[in-house]
């Protein structure tokens, strides 16, 4: 995953989400935690559409990485500028979280 950037990471996370699937490694920890983990550096780089289906894929997946969800709603608030967003990745997003049950003050 060292090598994936946004995109690719969104594009791991929604497959195995539209897959119903959560892979597992020998330590415990998913996919979906690796990806988290990736992602959260990168969080600056996601267009609005790649932030929208990332979160949808946690939230689809019942894997809502509470620090993930934590740092996007912070980078989501201090965007200068949410009209980047169109309507539909703003509210998939909303919807992401409000389904998730991650506190996120100011979203």
């Amino acid at each position: 995953l060292s090598r994936f950037d946004a995109q690719c990471l969104c594009n791991l996370a929604y497959a195995c989400a539209i897959a119903d699937c959560v892979p597992t490694f020998d330590d415990g920890s998913t996919l979906f935690d690796h990806v988290a983990q990736r992602s959260i550096p990168l969080l600056y780089t996601f267009r609005p559409q790649t932030f929208s289906n990332m979160v949808w894929s946690f939230e689809r997946a019942g894997r809502p990485n509470r620090r993930l969800f934590e740092e996007a709603a912070r980078h989501v608030v201090d965007l200068p500028d949410l009209g980047e967003f169109k309507p539909q990745e703003l509210s998939n997003t909303l919807l992401a979280y409000a389904k998730a049950e991650v506190p996120s003050p100011g979203l």
